[in-house]
């Protein structure tokens, strides 16, 4: 163990840390590897499920709650160093969008976080995660933490919103809290019921099962990140949460790649080492919504040079991780 990890782990350990959506693709994660710094973990859900995806341990307590629910955060806030908010309602797989779901999950949710650590814990530390949903469409790339905001989506939207009310509080009642924005995460997940929700995962996965369909805006530039670095950056932040200088960050790669060159590149490592595998390729050329279309790379020096944090999996090495990680579970 470098002497780095050491202070990671002495930093966290014992930490009393709330954790909402810590069920999902990157919270059971985070959960794990919390748990395996030996913090003591909140987890606040609706139903008593999926637990058995955790390591065993006494440090993790489950609390069935209601995270739209004031009382919910009254109950639970007081006495925990750090808050870690995952939850969020994307809307993304659903046909038609429930508008006011996905702003009690993704503003009410945090606002009734905030109200409470008003009332009961001020020293508490908050740390959510946000999206590069909330830019909407950059009109040049990469994007810095200077760029105007103008979400064209609903989850976008209620992010930004969710955002502002952190800096709000941050700057008018001294709660300390830090937005982490992520681009495009992908990579193994201890809930595989999450997995296929991510667009690289799903487009390995398909590969896998010899199909590869591009469509109309394989041109686009997207930031992939692995899901290990995404833990990571969050780890960072906490640490250095009280010495941040902006309310949000960019977390990404750092690297942009075409859709189309993404699509290549996983059906060069599958046929490299699975030459079993017969990848049929497809073309879509319908039209999409505009912000489809949108190019998008995260700058993430400003986060890089206020925490050292910077990412360690580059795009080949983890869609092999991606490939072995579908391989064993047989997803």
């Amino acid at each position: 163990m470098d002497k780095h990890q050491k202070i990671i782990n002495n930093f966290f350990k014992n930490k009393k840390i709330l954790i909402t959506g810590g069920t999902g693709y990157i919270g059971s994660v985070l959960v794990n590897n919390l748990l395996e710094k030996k913090a003591i973990i909140y987890l606040i859900t609706r139903k008593k499920k999926n637990h058995n995806i955790y390591r065993r341990d006494y440090k993790l307590k489950i609390i069935t709650g209601n995270i739209e629910d004031q009382k919910t955060w009254d109950k639970n806030i007081k006495n925990k160093d750090l808050f870690i908010h995952l939850a969020s309602d994307e809307s993304k797989f659903k046909k038609e969008i429930d508008y006011i779901n996905n702003f009690n999950v993704n503003v009410k949710s945090i606002i009734y976080a905030l109200n409470s650590s008003l009332k009961f814990n001020k020293k508490i530390r908050i740390i959510s995660l946000g999206s590069e949903n909330q830019l909407g469409i950059a009109k040049k790339i990469p994007v810095d933490e200077s760029f105007t905001d103008n979400p064209v989506t609903i989850f976008g939207i209620n992010k930004l919103i969710a955002e502002k009310y952190l800096y709000y509080y941050k700057y008018a009642h001294k709660i300390i809290s830090v937005n982490l924005r992520l681009s495009n995460v992908y990579g193994p997940s201890l809930n595989s019921n999450n997995f296929l929700k991510t667009s690289l995962n799903k487009m390995i996965y398909n590969a896998l099962n010899s199909k590869i369909k591009m469509y109309s805006n394989r041109n686009s530039i997207r930031d992939f990140v692995f899901i290990d670095d995404v833990i990571d950056s969050i780890l960072f932040a906490a640490i250095s949460i009280d010495k941040l200088k902006n309310n949000y960050y960019n977390i990404g790669s750092g690297k942009g790649i075409s859709l189309k060159d993404l699509m290549n590149k996983v059906e060069f490592i599958i046929k490299k080492n699975y030459s079993s595998i017969k990848i049929i390729k497809s073309i879509d050329n319908s039209k999409l919504k505009s912000f489809d279309y949108r190019n998008y790379t995260a700058n993430i020096k400003k986060f890089n040079s206020e925490t050292g944090w910077k990412p360690k999996t580059g795009i080949n090495n983890g869609i092999i991780k991606t490939i072995d990680y579908l391989n064993i579970n047989k997803i």
